[in-house]
């Protein structure tokens, strides 16, 4: 598998969640008396956002400050999945136009199979090797899926 191959599974995957999602578009009702609050579509609460909290001598303590409960229900609410299925055409524009062209050709008599990026370099400039930077940036968002290649992040930094 390549890191085209790898990043259009990511991106299906991705998709397809999304797509099972309710669809939104999302928004967030913060709850200051419970540190958290309710992430709403248009027509029903999609999930509460709160920290765990424990009775101890009957006060509510909570484990997480209300600021950071209301900002992760901000930060959910905002990824939605219009935001998503956005991305992933986004992404799946720019791994195309990264995509692999194959050069055959022939090199001191011996024949070789190159491939280059298919938008990197311009036509003044050595061709930039399959895959480029630009696909291993994109690839180092899934790092952590068990298909990710380590030499696909040597440029990612």
């Amino acid at each position: 598998m390549n890191v085209s191959e790898f990043l259009e599974a990511r991106i299906a995957e991705d998709e397809a969640v999304a797509r099972r999602a309710s669809p939104g578009p999302w928004s967030f009702a913060d709850i200051a008396s419970v540190g958290g609050g309710t992430i709403y579509d248009p027509t029903v609460a999609i999930a509460n956002v709160s920290w765990d909290v424990e009775d101890i001598n009957s006060p509510i303590r909570r484990t997480r400050p209300a600021w950071q409960a209301d900002a992760t229900g901000i930060h959910i609410a905002r990824h939605n999945p219009a935001r998503v299925l956005a991305e992933c055409k986004a992404k799946r524009a720019i791994a195309d136009l990264h995509g692999p062209v194959e050069d055959r050709g022939w090199q001191s008599g011996v024949a070789h199979d190159f491939l280059w990026c298919g938008s990197c370099g311009t036509l003044d400039d050595a061709p930039v090797p399959f895959p480029c930077e630009t696909l291993e940036a994109l690839a180092s968002v899934y790092a952590d899926h068990p298909d990710y290649r380590p030499e696909w992040a040597r440029n990612a930094d």
